[in-house]
């Protein structure tokens, strides 16, 4: 009977390693992947999240369409910070309609008024 519950503790710790080690290795990607985008020399175009949006739900989307993407603020603002790999003149598009392409609703459901899609250098 000890052995077993023994042998079930030693199995819980070393499935608690193992998730430690898979989170930590994500959290070194994810701060990887903003450093890089954080760079002076990257390309990215820089999204003003509309109040109520998660950014989350965009940066899933615009995994979907083939782009990285992290979530940045700057003050009380949020923000998304998207890799362009071929330039930001030549995704600026797609990225765009990616964007519009997301379900644009609270947690509430209530329909937000977003408006145009438009990136920190258009304005």
């Amino acid at each position: 009977m000890f052995a077993i519950a023994l042998l079930m503790v030693l199995g819980v710790l070393a499935l608690g390693a193992i998730a430690l080690i898979a989170f930590r290795s994500w959290d070194i990607d994810l701060e990887r992947t903003e450093t890089r985008l954080h760079a002076a020399d990257s390309e990215v175009l820089a999204y003003d999240v509309p109040p109520g949006q998660d950014p989350a739900v965009l940066t899933v989307a615009l995994a979907r369409a083939g782009f990285v993407a992290v979530p940045d603020a700057v003050g009380a603002v949020e923000r998304v910070l998207v890799e362009c790999p071929r330039g930001r003149d030549l995704d600026r598009q797609a990225i765009r309609s990616a964007i519009q392409r997301v379900h644009k609703s609270g947690l509430t459901g209530v329909e937000l008024e977003v408006g145009r899609v438009a990136f920190e250098d258009e304005r």
